[in-house]
């Protein structure tokens, strides 16, 4: 059937074909614009944060914001002790606590150490330090060390004026041995 002449054309019905395409359309589009507004929003939002502490150095960024701090401990040589002035130093690490125990035992340099300096260089990048009373045997010091590897150092005056490093090593948290 045609319409009759200056008629005018037929208004589509409300459930008609194009009418739900346009429609199906219009939704699909929606969902694609909210999932690019979702993956880009996060992107917006990192960008806020602070970034502070970057190191000039390419390739290398430090967020002192979160204070970590990666330290490398590496010993010295150590020097000897002149002949019969040795001292018997011991230490070791607790596994419950990581208190460090160092343990004088007595040596011929025993009456012969004006002062001394135990160092304990953590591997959080702080240092304690402490004092053996090398006048008598079986006295120790107790630091705080960390659940991690410390760097452990003695060193000592001789009442000749001398100083000598003993001990230089690093003492891990927890030795692993293979079987």
């Amino acid at each position: 059937m045609t319409p009759p002449p200056g008629a005018s054309p037929p208004v589509p019905q409300r459930g008609s074909r194009r009418s739900r395409a346009v429609t199906i359309g219009s939704i699909a589009l929606l969902m694609i614009l909210l999932v690019a507004i979702m993956a880009i929003f996060p992107s917006l939002m990192n960008s806020r944060e602070v970034t502070a502490g970057t190191t000039g150095i390419p390739g290398q960024t430090t967020n002192t914001a979160a204070a970590s701090t990666t330290v490398v401990l590496t010993t010295e040589p150590t020097r000897g002790l002149p002949k019969d002035s040795d001292l018997v130093i011991e230490a070791e690490k607790d596994m419950t606590n990581a208190m460090v125990t160092v343990r004088f035992s007595g040596g011929g340099g025993m009456g012969l150490v004006q002062n001394n300096t135990v160092i304990l260089s953590r591997s959080d990048g702080t240092v304690v330090t402490g004092k053996l009373d090398f006048s008598q045997r079986s006295t120790e010091v107790v630091l705080p060390g960390t659940r991690a590897t410390d760097r452990l150092q003695v060193i000592v005056t001789m009442k000749s004026g001398n100083t000598y490093t003993v001990v230089d090593r690093l003492i891990p948290y927890r030795y692993f041995h293979e079987t």
